[in-house]
């Protein structure tokens, strides 16, 4: 259907597959041949979709690999519209929150009506939590702060399984705050 493929040599590369993960990087065998009047730069065949397992949902229009979903794009479609990349909805709902976050206004917090906010407290309940508000008022100051501690180190159970999740980005200006 794209035309006439002949290959004559096989290599081993390294690739990535960016719009699923920027840092994966995939070694397989290809075969090095010349193809006439084809506009793409590698073919991947069902082999390496086999081994990778990647799904191709044509009912969705999409593909599907490692936990991450991308359209398809049809055949006619433009340099700008092939490097389109669209975020899982779970990333984009974490970077959502982070901007939530980082745009809020902070500011000292006023203790009298944090406390009379506290309804469901006696007023012996609301006079001990505004001891404790008031002892501890530094951190309420509505300031972001930054652990001046020693590092702390979390011991995991023996039984826990790690989770590994697609890293995003931080854009600069805010990697500090955070």
């Amino acid at each position: 259907m794209a035309g006439t493929v002949s290959t004559n040599e096989k290599c081993k590369v390294l690739f990535s597959l960016p719009e699923f993960s920027p840092s994966k990087v995939i070694e397989w065998e290809m075969h090095v041949g010349t193809l006439e009047n084809i506009h793409y730069d590698m073919i991947i065949g069902n082999d390496l979709l086999e081994c990778l397992k990647i799904d191709l949902k044509y009912s969705t229009s999409t593909i599907e690999w490692d936990n991450a979903e991308i359209l398809m794009r049809s055949r006619d479609a433009t340099i700008e519209d092939s490097y389109h990349i669209q975020e899982a909805p779970h990333l984009e709902e974490a970077v959502e929150r982070i901007k939530r976050i980082l745009d809020a206004k902070y500011e000292p917090a006023n203790l009298d009506e944090v406390v009379a906010g506290c309804t469901h407290l006696t007023e012996e309940q609301k006079e001990e939590l505004y001891s404790l508000l008031k002892k501890h008022e530094s951190l309420f100051d509505g300031s972001l702060g930054t652990w001046k501690g020693e590092d702390y180190n979390i011991e995991l159970r023996h039984d826990a399984t790690p989770y590994h999740a697609r890293a995003f980005p931080i854009p600069r200006i805010h990697e500090q705050t955070l």
